[in-house]
Protein backbone atom coordinates (compact mmCIF):
# COMPACT_ATOMS: atom_id res chain seq x y z
CA UNK A 1 0.00 0.00 0.00
CA UNK A 2 1.39 3.37 -1.05
CA UNK A 3 -0.63 6.51 -0.39
CA UNK A 4 -3.80 4.44 -0.19
CA UNK A 5 -3.23 2.55 -3.45
CA UNK A 6 -2.34 -1.11 -3.77
CA UNK A 7 0.83 -1.55 -5.83
CA UNK A 8 2.22 -4.75 -7.28
CA UNK A 9 5.74 -5.90 -7.99
CA UNK A 10 7.76 -8.91 -9.07
CA UNK A 11 10.66 -10.01 -6.90
CA UNK A 12 13.65 -12.12 -7.87
CA UNK A 13 15.64 -13.54 -4.96
CA UNK A 14 18.81 -15.46 -5.94
CA UNK A 15 18.30 -19.13 -5.06
CA UNK A 16 21.77 -19.30 -3.52
CA UNK A 17 21.14 -16.35 -1.18
CA UNK A 18 21.40 -17.53 2.41
CA UNK A 19 19.35 -16.23 5.32
CA UNK A 20 21.18 -13.30 6.88
CA UNK A 21 23.52 -12.90 3.91
CA UNK A 22 23.97 -9.24 2.90
CA UNK A 23 22.33 -8.57 -0.46
CA UNK A 24 22.28 -5.74 -2.94
CA UNK A 25 18.88 -4.34 -3.94
CA UNK A 26 18.17 -3.45 -7.58
CA UNK A 27 14.87 -1.64 -8.31
CA UNK A 28 13.84 -1.71 -11.98
CA UNK A 29 11.41 0.69 -13.68
CA UNK A 30 9.65 -0.24 -16.90
CA UNK A 31 8.63 2.09 -19.73
CA UNK A 32 5.38 3.63 -20.92
CA UNK A 33 4.21 0.65 -22.97
CA UNK A 34 6.02 -2.39 -21.53
CA UNK A 35 4.92 -3.97 -18.26
CA UNK A 36 7.17 -5.11 -15.44
CA UNK A 37 6.70 -8.71 -16.63
CA UNK A 38 8.04 -7.74 -20.05
CA UNK A 39 11.11 -5.89 -18.80
CA UNK A 40 11.92 -8.75 -16.46
CA UNK A 41 12.19 -10.93 -19.56
CA UNK A 42 14.13 -8.65 -21.88
CA UNK A 43 16.49 -6.85 -19.50
CA UNK A 44 18.23 -10.10 -18.51
CA UNK A 45 19.45 -8.79 -15.17
CA UNK A 46 18.85 -11.90 -13.10
CA UNK A 47 21.58 -14.41 -12.41
CA UNK A 48 24.32 -11.91 -13.18
CA UNK A 49 24.71 -10.69 -9.60
CA UNK A 50 24.89 -13.58 -7.16
CA UNK A 51 23.71 -11.57 -4.15
CA UNK A 52 21.38 -9.08 -5.85
CA UNK A 53 17.66 -9.07 -5.12
CA UNK A 54 15.92 -7.57 -8.15
CA UNK A 55 12.53 -5.88 -7.77
CA UNK A 56 10.26 -4.91 -10.68
CA UNK A 57 7.44 -2.61 -9.52
CA UNK A 58 4.47 -1.90 -11.77
CA UNK A 59 3.57 1.67 -12.68
CA UNK A 60 -0.07 2.76 -12.66
CA UNK A 61 -2.07 2.65 -15.91
CA UNK A 62 -3.10 5.91 -17.55
CA UNK A 63 -6.23 6.72 -19.60
CA UNK A 64 -5.78 5.79 -23.23
CA UNK A 65 -3.29 3.03 -22.48
CA UNK A 66 0.22 2.75 -21.13
CA UNK A 67 1.68 3.47 -17.72
CA UNK A 68 3.12 6.36 -15.75
CA UNK A 69 5.25 6.84 -12.64
CA UNK A 70 3.75 10.25 -11.86
CA UNK A 71 0.48 12.14 -11.74
CA UNK A 72 -0.25 15.06 -14.08
CA UNK A 73 1.15 18.26 -12.65
CA UNK A 74 3.63 16.59 -10.29
CA UNK A 75 6.67 18.72 -9.57
CA UNK A 76 10.07 17.19 -10.39
CA UNK A 77 10.96 16.86 -6.71
CA UNK A 78 7.57 15.41 -5.78
CA UNK A 79 6.73 12.71 -8.35
CA UNK A 80 4.04 10.35 -7.09
CA UNK A 81 6.15 7.21 -7.24
CA UNK A 82 9.13 8.49 -5.31
CA UNK A 83 6.96 7.27 -2.43
CA UNK A 84 6.76 3.84 -4.10
CA UNK A 85 10.55 3.65 -4.26
CA UNK A 86 10.79 4.68 -0.60
CA UNK A 87 8.25 2.02 0.36
CA UNK A 88 10.14 -0.68 -1.54
CA UNK A 89 13.40 0.22 0.19
CA UNK A 90 11.66 0.29 3.56
CA UNK A 91 9.98 -3.08 3.01
CA UNK A 92 12.97 -4.94 1.61
CA UNK A 93 15.42 -3.63 4.19
CA UNK A 94 12.95 -4.91 6.79
CA UNK A 95 12.41 -8.33 5.17
CA UNK A 96 15.98 -9.06 4.00
CA UNK A 97 19.54 -8.32 5.03
CA UNK A 98 19.91 -5.53 2.49
CA UNK A 99 23.27 -3.79 2.27
CA UNK A 100 22.06 -0.20 2.19
CA UNK A 101 25.34 0.87 0.60
CA UNK A 102 24.32 -1.14 -2.46
CA UNK A 103 20.90 0.08 -3.51
CA UNK A 104 20.69 0.56 -7.28
CA UNK A 105 18.04 1.65 -9.78
CA UNK A 106 17.56 0.67 -13.43
CA UNK A 107 15.22 1.96 -16.12
CA UNK A 108 14.39 1.91 -19.83
CA UNK A 109 12.69 4.67 -21.83
CA UNK A 110 10.06 6.32 -19.58
CA UNK A 111 11.43 4.10 -16.82
CA UNK A 112 14.88 5.51 -17.56
CA UNK A 113 13.58 9.04 -17.01
CA UNK A 114 12.15 7.89 -13.69
CA UNK A 115 15.19 5.85 -12.63
CA UNK A 116 17.51 8.77 -13.40
CA UNK A 117 15.23 11.14 -11.49
CA UNK A 118 15.02 8.75 -8.51
CA UNK A 119 18.81 8.42 -8.48
CA UNK A 120 19.16 12.20 -8.41
CA UNK A 121 16.45 13.07 -5.89
CA UNK A 122 17.26 10.05 -3.68
CA UNK A 123 21.03 10.25 -4.17
CA UNK A 124 21.57 9.80 -0.45
CA UNK A 125 20.02 6.30 -0.72
CA UNK A 126 20.94 5.23 -4.27
CA UNK A 127 24.54 4.12 -4.90
CA UNK A 128 24.27 4.04 -8.71
CA UNK A 129 21.83 4.14 -11.61
CA UNK A 130 21.89 2.37 -14.98
CA UNK A 131 19.49 3.45 -17.71
CA UNK A 132 18.84 3.06 -21.42
CA UNK A 133 17.21 5.66 -23.70
CA UNK A 134 16.02 8.17 -21.16
CA UNK A 135 16.46 11.69 -19.86
CA UNK A 136 15.88 13.22 -16.45
CA UNK A 137 13.47 15.67 -14.88
CA UNK A 138 14.97 18.99 -13.76
CA UNK A 139 16.36 18.69 -10.26
CA UNK A 140 19.47 19.39 -8.21
CA UNK A 141 20.87 16.16 -6.80
CA UNK A 142 21.57 16.50 -3.05
CA UNK A 143 24.55 14.11 -3.16
CA UNK A 144 26.87 12.25 -5.50
CA UNK A 145 25.58 9.15 -7.31
CA UNK A 146 27.32 7.03 -9.91
CA UNK A 147 25.66 6.65 -13.31
CA UNK A 148 25.87 4.30 -16.29
CA UNK A 149 23.86 5.76 -19.17
CA UNK A 150 23.23 4.19 -22.59
CA UNK A 151 21.74 5.99 -25.58
CA UNK A 152 21.69 5.30 -29.30
CA UNK A 153 22.15 8.46 -31.40
CA UNK A 154 19.70 6.95 -33.92
CA UNK A 155 16.90 6.78 -31.34
CA UNK A 156 13.91 8.68 -32.76
CA UNK A 157 11.61 8.12 -29.76
CA UNK A 158 13.87 9.73 -27.16
CA UNK A 159 16.46 12.07 -28.66
CA UNK A 160 20.05 11.55 -27.56
CA UNK A 161 20.05 15.14 -26.33
CA UNK A 162 17.81 13.92 -23.48
CA UNK A 163 20.42 11.35 -22.49
CA UNK A 164 23.14 13.98 -22.72
CA UNK A 165 21.12 16.20 -20.39
CA UNK A 166 20.92 13.36 -17.84
CA UNK A 167 24.67 12.77 -18.22
CA UNK A 168 25.36 16.46 -17.54
CA UNK A 169 23.15 16.48 -14.44
CA UNK A 170 25.15 13.59 -12.98
CA UNK A 171 28.46 15.18 -13.98
CA UNK A 172 27.49 18.30 -12.07
CA UNK A 173 26.23 16.31 -9.07
CA UNK A 174 29.52 14.42 -8.94
CA UNK A 175 31.63 17.54 -9.45
CA UNK A 176 33.15 16.22 -12.69
CA UNK A 177 34.37 18.22 -15.65
CA UNK A 178 32.54 17.54 -18.96
CA UNK A 179 35.87 16.84 -20.70
CA UNK A 180 38.53 14.18 -20.50
CA UNK A 181 36.36 11.07 -20.56
CA UNK A 182 38.32 7.84 -20.89
CA UNK A 183 37.11 5.51 -23.65
CA UNK A 184 36.60 1.94 -22.41
CA UNK A 185 36.80 0.33 -25.85
CA UNK A 186 33.82 -1.96 -25.27
CA UNK A 187 30.90 -3.04 -27.47
CA UNK A 188 28.76 -0.12 -26.29
CA UNK A 189 31.27 2.64 -27.08
CA UNK A 190 31.36 3.66 -23.42
CA UNK A 191 33.50 6.43 -22.01
CA UNK A 192 33.92 7.07 -18.29
CA UNK A 193 34.31 10.33 -16.44
CA UNK A 194 36.19 8.94 -13.46
CA UNK A 195 38.04 11.01 -10.86
CA UNK A 196 39.51 7.87 -9.33
CA UNK A 197 36.45 7.45 -7.11
CA UNK A 198 33.97 4.87 -8.45
CA UNK A 199 31.11 6.39 -6.46
CA UNK A 200 31.49 9.62 -8.41
CA UNK A 201 31.95 8.07 -11.85
CA UNK A 202 29.67 8.79 -14.80
CA UNK A 203 29.84 6.35 -17.72
CA UNK A 204 28.29 7.53 -20.99
CA UNK A 205 27.66 4.96 -23.73
CA UNK A 206 26.68 6.06 -27.26
CA UNK A 207 25.91 2.55 -28.43
CA UNK A 208 25.17 1.79 -32.08
CA UNK A 209 23.12 -1.38 -31.74
CA UNK A 210 20.33 -0.62 -34.21
CA UNK A 211 19.02 -4.18 -34.50
CA UNK A 212 19.02 -5.51 -30.92
CA UNK A 213 16.68 -8.41 -31.68
CA UNK A 214 17.07 -10.02 -35.08
CA UNK A 215 16.57 -7.94 -38.23
CA UNK A 216 14.09 -5.39 -36.88
CA UNK A 217 15.46 -1.84 -36.82
CA UNK A 218 14.83 -0.54 -33.29
CA UNK A 219 17.54 1.74 -31.87
CA UNK A 220 15.30 2.64 -28.93
CA UNK A 221 15.20 -0.90 -27.53
CA UNK A 222 17.25 -2.37 -24.70
CA UNK A 223 20.02 -4.54 -26.25
CA UNK A 224 20.16 -7.98 -24.65
CA UNK A 225 23.87 -7.67 -23.87
CA UNK A 226 23.30 -4.66 -21.61
CA UNK A 227 21.77 -6.63 -18.70
CA UNK A 228 24.93 -8.56 -17.76
CA UNK A 229 27.00 -5.38 -18.32
CA UNK A 230 24.80 -3.45 -15.89
CA UNK A 231 24.97 -6.11 -13.20
CA UNK A 232 28.75 -6.37 -13.56
CA UNK A 233 28.91 -2.59 -13.14
CA UNK A 234 26.88 -2.79 -9.93
CA UNK A 235 29.05 -5.64 -8.63
CA UNK A 236 32.08 -3.33 -8.56
CA UNK A 237 30.68 -1.29 -5.68
CA UNK A 238 32.14 -2.32 -2.36
CA UNK A 239 29.75 -3.95 0.09
CA UNK A 240 29.02 -1.87 3.15
CA UNK A 241 27.53 -2.68 6.52
CA UNK A 242 23.99 -4.13 6.30
CA UNK A 243 21.45 -1.89 8.00
CA UNK A 244 23.79 1.11 8.12
CA UNK A 245 22.68 4.43 6.61
CA UNK A 246 23.59 4.72 2.93
CA UNK A 247 26.73 6.70 2.37
CA UNK A 248 26.56 9.87 0.26
CA UNK A 249 30.26 9.83 -0.53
Amino acid sequence: QVNGAERSLITYVPPQLQAGQPAALVVVFHGRTNSNEQVQRYMRLEGNGSDAIVVYPSALPVPGGGYSWQDPGDRALELRDYALFDRIVEQFTSDYCIDTDRIFVVGHSLGAYFANSVACVRAEQVRAVASVAGGILPADCPAEVAALLFHNPNDSLVAISEGERARDVFLEANRLEPTGARNLGDAFNCAVYDPGDRDRSVTWCRHLIDHPYGTTYDPHSWPAQIGPYVMEFFSRFTPGTPGAPASAD
